[in-house]
């Protein structure tokens, strides 16, 4: 900085300035500033920034997974809102390791990060701790509470749950199942089979089953389906925790023989593209993807300028997409 003040013969002060918030400089000494950062290729660093007190450009965002499109349609649509702000996202995934989690967590908070964006509403104790005590604005996402940590954009998992379930009996089964993934580490999945399991509970003459796959994709789909109709035969209606999951199911269903939605009613989650062109094409729960995205970096936007801008709590609901499988 001292030698961009020296090449365009102004105080340390109004590089500074010009750099840190260059709507409160004149244009004359923007533009000067600016040629002489051109001419020596000086980049700011946002460690030495973080360092002297202040936030960095980062947005930390931590995510269960990058390999499921639920998230990764997110992620896209924060980065399309935040691409000309300055700001840059740093994501970190922790697979469903509350460990990882936190670690991630922690790693992210020591760059003073202008916020941070973590997955859902259940998190370890320790994460709970540095989320809390934050610097930053903090928000969490794909979930909904009305008691979140700071800010919360995002939607009922027990809402998606009960509609699966809901839609399900209304087309008149009477025995189903909702397949989840990993339930002993994905709150959300677990959530969403506890709501399905109380709605079944609360219809008379309907049984209800959960069933558990570790993977999230069309070979797990096509197998569970298969294990499903071996051990419970007369089984109507089956909730998949994710669309992937449930084209393997439709897949399994036409090799066996069985008519979708004659024998056997599907539904999925995500909304995904395959789903629309599948055969039948899949009912699904559409969650607000891109919407929580773009919302999330408005917000973080209009915070980096007025930061006593009121906290963030929506719910944004989902759509429960009905197509040919139900």
């Amino acid at each position: 900085m001292q030698d961009v003040a020296a090449a365009a013969g102004v105080s340390l002060a109004s590089v500074s300035r010009v750099l840190r918030n260059p709507d409160s400089a004149s244009p004359e000494l923007t533009k000067r500033v600016q040629a002489a950062v051109d001419r020596l290729g000086y980049s700011p660093s946002p460690i030495a920034s973080s360092m002297s007190g202040a936030h960095s450009p980062i947005v930390g965002v931590v995510v269960p997974t990058l390999a499921n499109a639920f998230f990764s349609q997110s992620l896209q649509a924060m980065s399309s809102e935040l691409e000309n702000s300055g700001f840059q996202m740093m994501i970190g995934t922790h697979e469903y390791d509350d460990q990882r989690e936190e670690n991630a967590i922690r790693a992210f908070l020591r760059w003073n990060p202008v916020a941070l964006i973590v997955t859902g509403i259940h998190h370890a104790r320790g994460a709970v701790r540095l989320l809390s005590g934050a610097e930053c604005p903090v928000y969490e996402m794909w979930d909904f509470t009305r008691r979140p940590v700071d800010n919360i954009i995002g939607f009922s998992m027990e809402g998606a749950g009960r509609a699966v379930a809901k839609h399900l009996i209304e087309k008149q089964r009477r025995n189903i199942v909702f397949v989840g993934h990993i339930l002993a580490r994905d709150p959300r999945a677990r959530m969403r089979a506890e709501a399905f399991m109380e709605t079944v509970r609360d219809h008379d003459g309907v049984e209800g089953h959960v069933v558990e796959v570790t993977e999230r994709n069309v070979a797990a789909g096509d197998a569970i389906l298969r294990r499903i109709l071996k051990e419970t035969p007369d089984v109507d209606g089956i909730a998949f925790s994710g669309d992937a999951v449930a084209l393997g199911g439709l897949s399994a269903a036409a090799d066996l023989g069985v008519r979708v939605p004659g024998d056997l009613s599907v539904i999925g989650f995500g909304d995904l593209d395959p789903g629309r062109a599948s055969h039948p094409p899949l009912t699904t729960i559409r969650p607000p993807h891109r919407e929580m995205g773009r919302l999330i970096a408005q917000s973080i936007l209009r915070n980096a300028t007025r930061p006593d801008t009121e906290r963030q709590i929506v719910d944004l609901g989902f759509e429960l997409i009905q197509r040919g499988s139900t």
